[in-house]
């Protein structure tokens, strides 16, 4: 790939209150070799920068009236949803705009009907979650997520295994910077990453789970909601309702292999980001130190303590090793 950091390159930026919005942009930024800066979503058609790339993988949006974006973003279409309570509207005031820059990549396959539908040219791309990569400086812990599940399902897995639980939400504070929100959801990506496994009722904690290898299951309390978000994708994942699971339909002390569907999806969105961009960072998620996040997840005290005397021994023996044994001579071992 030719050395592409002369460009402009910005990055979609929220100020919802979910965090799984701002964990796309993370999956995004595996792709560009810098971020000159973050847009909001709602003020693409106001931005008025240099000429920047984006990479315009979303949830489309809080109201169809802030699209299209502006003549300055230069976008690359995929990994796209749109919600149905503004598809009328988004077509009738975007399809010039997406007939221009398609074929529009679908994140599910309610939104590739729908464009199909209306004549836009279209392909199911999925999640570009899908291209997150674990971090092999990133060990596995212990413990195991419950994402957004109810406090009834959490009991239960209390009774399924004596490894601590941590309790995590992607409701967010709709008041962070961008750059900062930024930076939690690396920190959630993190905890996905390096957990034994996570359960849990997001999308956005399943797909990157599934993504970096951590053992994952998708609770349907959702689908009959928002079934077309999940179009698509849940068959990607280890997927059952909340009775199922708690009745011994996934078992979190040793959990199943995840499936491996997915692979070929990402192999599709690597390539058609990598030949956007002419770049690729690899793996985008960064270690973090346990207390760091710990302002992030609810778990009881006794998990608490467990967690942390694991931690502690953990960095105890990697400090002896680099202090007393990693720097020894040959001659001070025999």
């Amino acid at each position: 790939m030719e050395d592409s950091s002369d460009g402009d390159y910005s990055m979609i930026g929220y100020s919802t209150n979910n965090i799984g919005d701002d964990i796309q942009s993370v999956a995004a930024s595996r792709f560009l070799p810098k971020v000159d800066r973050f847009v909001n979503r709602e003020n693409m058609w106001r931005y008025d920068g240099p000429k920047t790339k984006m990479i315009m993988n979303a949830f489309y949006m809080d109201t169809s009236k802030h699209f299209p974006p502006s003549v300055g973003i230069d976008p690359l279409l995929v990994s796209m949803h749109v919600t149905p309570v503004w598809r009328e509207g988004f077509m009738r005031r975007g399809k010039e705009y997406l007939l221009e820059h398609g074929p529009v990549g679908c994140r599910d396959h309610s939104t590739l009907k729908y464009m199909q539908d209306n004549g836009v040219p279209a392909y199911f791309s999925g999640c570009l979650t899908l291209t997150l990569l674990p971090n092999p400086a990133i060990e596995r812990q212990d413990y195991i997520l419950a994402v957004d599940v109810p406090k009834k399902t959490v009991a239960a897995m209390r009774t399924m295994t004596d490894r601590p639980i941590f309790e995590l939400s992607h409701e967010f504070w709709e008041s962070y910077d961008m750059d900062v929100r930024h930076r939690f959801a690396k920190s959630f990506l993190y905890l996905y990453g390096s957990a034994h496994c996570v359960v849990t009722r997001r999308m956005h904690a399943a797909l990157p789970s599934l993504s970096m290898g951590t053992p994952a299951v998708l609770l349907d309390l959702d689908l009959e909601r928002f079934p077309g978000r999940f179009s698509g994708l849940r068959d990607l994942v280890h997927c059952m309702t909340p009775d199922d699971f708690s009745k011994g339909g996934y078992d979190i002390d040793s959990p199943p292999q995840n499936p491996d569907g997915h692979l070929e999806i990402r192999k599709a969105l690597e390539k058609t980001c990598r030949e956007f961009t002419g770049h690729d960072n690899g793996s985008v998620i960064e270690p973090v130190s346990l207390p760091e996040v710990m302002g992030l997840i609810r778990c009881t005290e006794k998990d608490r303590i467990k967690q942390f005397h694991s931690i502690w021994k953990l960095e105890t023996a990697k400090l002896v090793y680099s202090r007393f044994l990693k720097k020894r001579r040959p001659e001070d071992i025999e």
